[in-house]
């Protein structure tokens, strides 16, 4: 027989080499049932190994890490599955905005759209060269495509042109911080309240969507 003490459960996970940097003792975890995710609760990092292990046939190591678990609730018993999410960052009254309303830019910054009429200071704004609804010229070289595939491609990149420049979206610089892949943290050119546009479907896409 097997007998258990419930009061002082732990998880015995595993981590990447990747993560591996940003794990430490003390460190709070989220940890939820994988046969009820609506059940969850939270535990704290109390061993992370100093040495990694390979799979057979891998080349990724992987660091054993246990995690003390703070209360025990139904259904988490010695050898069922969970999940377990490190918090690696945590912070308070911060001003988020959705991962995909972020555009990456050439100079390493960051865009978004907003509505016509927002209260956009004239330092912020990028203005768009195509923005009139004329084609781009193509620049030459590159690999050969199909001539079709072309003239749809170009068609469609034609119709956003006029659908942003009839919709009136401003293009605007961010300065953005930290991310989970969910949200970002916005450090400058965003304040609560304002409104962000993200246009659903791609580059083809003819009707925006909030």
């Amino acid at each position: 027989g097997t007998i258990a003490d419930l009061s002082k459960l732990e998880i015995l996970t595993r981590v990447g080499e990747a993560d591996y940097p940003r794990i430490h003792k003390g460190q709070k975890v989220t940890i939820k049932l994988e046969s009820d995710r609506k059940r969850s609760t939270t535990g704290v990092v109390s061993f992370v190994a100093v040495a990694a292990k390979k799979e057979t046939g891998s080349e990724i190591g992987q660091f054993e890490v246990r995690v003390g678990i703070d209360s025990v609730i139904v259904g988490l018993v010695p050898g069922v599955n969970v999940t377990a999410s490190f918090v690696v960052l945590e912070k308070k009254d911060v001003l988020t905005l959705p991962y995909l309303f972020a555009t990456p830019s050439p100079d390493g910054g960051f865009t978004v759209l907003r509505p016509k009429g927002s209260n956009v200071p004239a330092s912020y704004i990028v203005k768009r060269p195509d923005a009139d609804g004329d084609i781009a010229k193509k620049r030459p070289g590159g690999p050969k495509r199909d001539g079709k595939i072309d003239k749809r491609l170009d068609k469609a990149k034609d119709e956003r042109r006029k659908a942003m420049k009839a919709l009136g979206f401003i293009k605007q610089r961010v300065s953005l911080g930290e991310t989970d892949f969910t949200n970002y943290e916005v450090t400058d050119g965003l304040k609560e309240g304002d409104t962000v546009i993200t246009l659903l479907g791609g580059d083809d896409s003819k009707k925006p969507g909030h």
